[in-house]
């Protein structure tokens, strides 16, 4: 049997991750969150925040990282 894929709107997906909806649409728009348009609402699998939170949360390290060296 097929697992069913949870999906979020692009405002739930926002409020996770402490972004715009704005800046959301603009991320699905340049194809760097993967989106389905059903019904005229994009609809974000939950496996997206998962990446995206890991991502963000790499990058975050980084940039202390770069603070951090003289």
């Amino acid at each position: 049997m097929a697992k069913k894929i949870k999906y979020l709107t692009t405002g739930q997906f926002a409020k996770q991750v402490n972004l715009s909806r704005i800046r959301i649409w603009v991320l699905v728009k340049q194809k760097r969150i993967k989106a389905y348009k059903f019904e005229g609402i994009y609809r974000i699998p939950e496996s997206e925040l998962e990446k995206f939170k890991i991502i963000q949360a790499a990058k975050k390290r980084i940039q202390q990282l770069h603070e951090e060296a003289p």
